[in-house]
């Protein structure tokens, strides 16, 4: 796969599963992403040189006048080109704001190459965002682009 095609590649990935996005509750996309990051490659893009990592974040935000909502972010990150070109494949679970979610703040953490997988799944699993969105999303979303 070329980073370019991320998208597309994740939505096949999901349809072999059985899966489509708006099946996936936080936990799911994160298990979803991680999964994909595991087992498909962008092959336009240097592993040694973070050219592909994984971003899990989290926090109440409403962008662009949108109502807030609590995000349960997973994003893969990849840097190609010669021109460094850097682009994100984002899968975002929005939760209904809740004294829990403010509770449990913001924040992230990176994985910059899939022998980290292990402790970054840890990490996740330990967080107070995945304690906090255990409930069914508002919505889950795919959004590709450059950064």
């Amino acid at each position: 796969m070329r980073a370019s095609g991320a998208e597309s590649a994740l939505t096949q990935y999901l349809a072999e599963w059985g899966l489509g996005i708006e099946s996936l509750d936080a936990q799911g996309a994160v298990a979803a992403i991680i999964g994909f990051y595991r087992s498909v490659r962008a092959d336009d893009v240097e592993m040694a040189e973070d050219g592909d990592m994984l971003l899990f974040q989290w926090g109440t935000y409403g962008w662009n006048s949108a109502p807030k909502t609590f995000q349960y972010n997973i994003t893969r990150q990849f840097i190609s080109g010669d021109d460094d070109e850097m682009s994100q494949l984002q899968l975002i679970a929005h939760f209904e704001p809740t004294a829990e979610t403010t509770a449990a703040g913001s924040g992230n953490q990176w994985c910059e190459r899939p022998d980290r997988l292990p402790s970054f799944e840890e990490f996740i699993l330990a967080s107070a965002a995945t304690a906090v969105a255990d409930g069914t999303p508002v919505r889950v979303e795919i959004d590709f682009g450059l950064v």
